[in-house]
Parts: structure tokens; C-alpha cells; sequence
């Protein structure tokens, strides 16, 4: 069986659950007792019912526009004062004649980047997650490179690094993408000329989602995307654009084809093994970190709470306020 922290006795047993029983009620008219059993083991607590405690020791640092902000809490209290934060400052776009609602940033992907960053983070790491929004867009910092389990679940899918917390969030969030979420956060951007980007980098899974400048079905927005690709990864095969597009090959090749008719790609080699490039390369800009220094070890409950900055050893962390938050910021310095 394989080693999960989610699963281990929690060292912090003093637990409350006011913020949780709340939630449940209210979203889902339902009683705590219902997530008891993905929160405790035979005779205690475990890890995920300190991670949904109000005594939760993990936090999340949220910076707007160089305003930085410390959430803390639950780990659902954290991911619902985060996405509300965004959201403020999301304003809605043109749609040019496509049926729904488009918005600076695409909800169901700004939602779907922040359930996987709470959901797959390495838990053992005591360094916070961290969102900024900034000119650049979006940039979520998880703990943790990318996971994979050396077994199925019972369902035949891979689980998640967190399968418990999965579920909980699965069941208040109503999140039902395992196994695709970076595939549902770039089919959020289809109509877009931008792409969202994912990497790993100093032990960390960053999501950077860039903002929306128009949206359209035509070769214009089509054009502008490939161009956003070849701009990151210099040198792309047709599959690999068509991948990325959501498109046939087919309807791929005809648009490189028309690009680099009018000077804008050139291909190289042949067959399923060309590759194209742009006529004048540009270098993607690079993604600076939010956490200047972070330290990359892991560690038990009771050193990350040594940690905590402000904090006497007989004081317990009190949940970050709502008023507390950057809700305020005009939307217009979102570009």
C-alpha cells in the first residue's frame, strides 16, 4: 500500500469544524457526520481532518497587483475566499457573437486550476500555495512536482496524490474532472487566441493563466494561438499544434499552411515530423515567483507550526477575514 499523509493520525487532535458544518449545511444541506469517515481514522483525527479543521496549519499566500495577503483556515475556506477575491475583479468580455459568457479569465478554468492545486499539493511540504494576479495573468505556485501512483483505485482510474481530500472537494465543489484537469483548463481558453501554461520548476506545479483579450471562432484567433505556442516551445510537429488547438490534423495543416504562406511560420522537414517555427522568434516571458524563498523539505505538524510568523506557542491561528481580502481593486488594471 502506498505511503498518504492524508490518511496518517493527525499530531494536532484538539480539533473544531465551525467553517466546514457551515459549508455542508448551507451548499449541501447536509450534516458534518457526512465526511467524518474521510477524516478520522480507528481511534483519532487524521491528516485530512486537520487540513479541513479551523486549526488548519497550511495556508495560502494570495498576492493582487503586488498587494499580498495571508488566507488561512480551512483548506475549503481558504480555496472559496481565494476564488471570490479573483472573481471580483473577473469582468466579463465580449462573447462576438458566441453563444455564453466570457470573462477575463474563464471561470471553470480559474476554478479547476485552484481545486488541483489544493487537491495535489504535497502536504509534507510546509510552504504555502501561491496565487498572484498581475499583469501576466494568473499564476497558481503548488507544492510538489507532478505525482503519479504506482496503482489503480478500485474504479481503474489513477488516484490522486490526496484521494480523500479529492472527495471532499468532489462533493462541495462539485469537481468531477479527475484525470483531466489541465484538459478542462485549456478547453476553458478554446476560443481564445492564448493558451494556459503548466511546468514544473524548483520542486513546485505552476499554472499560469494568461488573461483573455478577445474571443472568436475565425483564422485570426486561430493564428494568434499558434503564434502564443511557438513563442513558448520553439519548434512544434502538426500533432503536437493540433493537440494543443483541439482540432483535427486535417484542419491544423491548413491553417500552418496558410501562416506560412504569409511569412509567419516556417516548417522544417517533412512528413509527421516537421516542425514549425516562427519567422521572427519572441521569447515567452518568463514566470518570476511569488514566494521569493522557499525551502523545499519536508516536515511534521509540529515544526510547520513552529514556523508560523506572529505566533506565540500558546495562541491558535485565527481564520484570515473576509474583509481582509483585496476585494476592492478596480477590474481595469486586469489587462
Amino acid at each position: 500500500m502506498e505511503h498518504s499523509f492524508e490518511t496518517e493520525y493527525s499530531e494536532i487532535t484538539d480539533l473544531s469544524f465551525h467553517h466546514l458544518s457551515d459549508c455542508l449545511e448551507k451548499r449541501m444541506h447536509m450534516s458534518i457526520s457526512t465526511v467524518y469517515p474521510f477524516m478520522m481514522n480507528q481511534s483519532g483525527y487524521n491528516n485530512l481532518g486537520l487540513m479541513m479543521s479551523d486549526e488548519c496549519p497550511w495556508h495560502t499566500v494570495l498576492m493582487i497587483h503586488g498587494r499580498t495577503t495571508r488566507v488561512e483556515g480551512p483548506l475549503v475556506a481558504q480555496f472559496d475566499r481565494v476564488m471570490e477575491s479573483v472573481e471580483s475583479l473577473n469582468h466579463m468580455i465580449d462573447s462576438n457573437g458566441i453563444p455564453g459568457t466570457f470573462r477575463v479569465f474563464p471561470t471553470s478554468a480559474l476554478r479547476e486550476t485552484l481545486i488541483n492545486a489544493y487537491v495535489h499539493r504535497d502536504y509534507e511540504i510546509p510552504e504555502p500555495i501561491g496565487v498572484r494576479v498581475d499583469g501576466m495573468g494568473i499564476t497558481v505556485e503548488s507544492p510538489g512536482n507532478v505525482w503519479r501512483s504506482l496503482h489503480l483505485g478500485s474504479d481503474g482510474a489513477e488516484p490522486s496524490r490526496n484521494d480523500r481530500l479529492y472527495r471532499v472537494f468532489s462533493m462541495m465543489e462539485g469537481s468531477n474532472n479527475k484525470g483531466r484537469g489541465f484538459s478542462t483548463i485549456k478547453d476553458a481558453y478554446k476560443y481564445t487566441p492564448v493558451t494556459p501554461r503548466a511546468l514544473c520548476r524548483d520542486g513546485l506545479f505552476i499554472v499560469l493563466l494568461p488573461p483573455v483579450p478577445y474571443v472568436s471562432k475565425g483564422y485570426r484567433c486561430h493564428r494568434d494561438k499558434i503564434h502564443d505556442l511557438l513563442a513558448v516551445k520553439r519548434g512544434m510537429t502538426l500533432r503536437e499544434i493540433s493537440s494543443q488547438m483541439s482540432m483535427t490534423n486535417q484542419y491544423a495543416r491548413k491553417l500552418l499552411t496558410r501562416m506560412e504562406n504569409e511569412g509567419l511560420i516556417v516548417g522544417t522537414g517533412r512528413g509527421t515530423g516537421r516542425n514549425y517555427f516562427l519567422c521572427r522568434p519572441e521569447t515567452a516571458p518568463t514566470i518570476p515567483p511569488i514566494i521569493a524563498e522557499r525551502t523545499p523539505r519536508k516536515m511534521t505538524i509540529k515544526n510547520i507550526e513552529d514556523e508560523w510568523t506572529g505566533r506565540d506557542s500558546n495562541s491558535r491561528p485565527l481564520p484570515c477575514q473576509g474583509n481582509d481580502l483585496p476585494t476592492d481593486l478596480p477590474a481595469q488594471q486586469i489587462r
